[in-house]
Parts: C-alpha cells; structure tokens; sequence
C-alpha cells in the first residue's frame, strides 16, 4: 500500500521537482594559449552547473570575476541533445550554437569543451 502511494505522488509532482543539479568544480584548466597553473585554477573558481530534469537540461559556466570580486554565471544554455553511452558509463550534454559540451560520467567526473579552443577537468556533486 504504501509502495502504491509513493508511485502516486512521484507522478502527481511536476518535473522541475524531480530535476537534479550537479555543481561541477574544475580542477584542470587548458585553452589555445595557455595551460592554467593549479594557483590560476583556484583563483579563478571556475565551475559548471548541469541542471538534469527528465527529458532536458541547462548548463552554466561560472567564474571569479575580479573586477566585481565575485562569482559570476552565464544564462543558463539549453542543451540541444543528450546521449547516454553505456560502454562508458558517460552522459553527454550537446549544445550546439556554441559547439560545446559537457560530458559527466559514472563517477561525477566531468569533462568541459567550450567549443572555443578550451577544456576543463574536474569533478562534481549532487548540489542541494
């Protein structure tokens, strides 16, 4: 009975409410002109945030800006498309505008080509 009244509420909730965030921190940093040190890396609090609903999902790059001494995110993007591979236990997160993408795999690693030139390493968590 009470596994019956689970599964009713599970399908009453609206989609948003079953949406997962992963707060993706970046550990490694490249682009055509440089490799970021690891001192760079942390100054520069790069992140991604992948917001995952059922069927969708946003992505948004953030930074330490030092002129505004803060971090600041870009507009969440949609994703155009996303593949799961299940050889590799990777989902990949395609937008196509910017030729960027996102790959998270199995264990909250992820991969960030920004389609310009540049590429990020690091790892993520489920964000509350």
């Amino acid at each position: 009975m009470l596994r019956l009244l689970t599964i009713a509420l599970l399908l009453l909730l609206p989609a948003t409410a079953l949406a997962v965030t992963y707060a993706c921190t970046v550990e490694k940093r490249y682009d055509l002109r440089r490799s970021y040190t690891r001192e760079q890396t942390k100054k520069g609090q790069f992140s991604v945030r992948i917001t995952e609903g059922r069927e969708s999902a946003t992505l948004r790059r953030c930074a330490f800006e030092s002129k505004r001494q803060k971090i600041s995110c870009d507009q969440p993007r949609p994703a155009d498309r996303i593949e799961f591979d299940a050889t590799t236990k990777r989902k990949k997160f395609y937008c196509f505008a910017p030729q960027a993408e996102v790959q998270l795999f199995s264990d909250l690693r992820f991969v960030d080509n920004n389609g310009r030139g540049g590429i990020s390493f690091g790892t993520c968590t489920v964000a509350p």
